[in-house]
């Protein structure tokens, strides 16, 4: 699994990087004010459909979100299974790479798009995801990974050599006594 990630992720973060330069294209607003909104404005989804499946049983969400009644625009909405266990795709890898590259990245050179793991109600959710349902017992929320949608990203190809990634026998000469 790990090496079918890699040459997505190497193309990924290389449209990233190729687009770096022109982050307003991507990010056109101050990434502070989306963080701030994607953790923990309120908001209505003003339209929400399956988007194109990476992999079976993906379940995220191209929607259109409007916080505390501004223009709406794109995320990625996911969310979890009842326990959350099994988070689809594993957004809290997505959430905590995030998180990581604020430590020593600055705003025009992150990898990763603004991202908040939050709860909504799941009667908010049923039109769009009719099978969700509670994360936990005794609650009647959800819990979804936001993240801002990029407009300007594309795959940029032979990123990835796998020749060049295999890993090296590495043999070390123990001296006796």
């Amino acid at each position: 699994m790990a090496s079918a990630t890699l040459p997505m992720l190497a193309g990924l973060l290389a449209g990233w990087a190729a687009t770096a330069g022109a982050v307003d294209a991507n990010v056109p607003r101050p990434v502070p004010e989306i963080e701030a909104e994607l953790a923990d404005a309120s908001f209505t989804i003003v339209s929400a459909e399956i988007s194109r499946p990476k992999a079976k049983g993906d379940i995220t969400l191209r929607a259109e979100l409007s916080f505390a009644g501004g223009p709406p625009y794109r995320v990625k909405l996911r969310r979890a299974e009842p326990g959350a266990e099994d988070f689809n795709n594993r957004p809290r890898y997505d959430a905590a790479a995030y998180r990581l590259q604020t430590l020593f990245l600055d705003p025009a050179d992150y990898v990763v798009p603004p991202t908040a793991l939050r709860f909504m109600p799941v009667a908010e959710l049923l039109p769009y995801a009719p099978q969700a349902r509670p994360t936990f017992r005794g609650s009647d929320e959800v819990m979804v990974v936001l993240q801002y949608w990029l407009q300007q990203v594309r795959v940029v190809a032979d990123v990835y050599d796998p020749a060049s990634s295999r890993p090296t026998r590495v043999t070390r000469a123990m001296s006796g006594s």
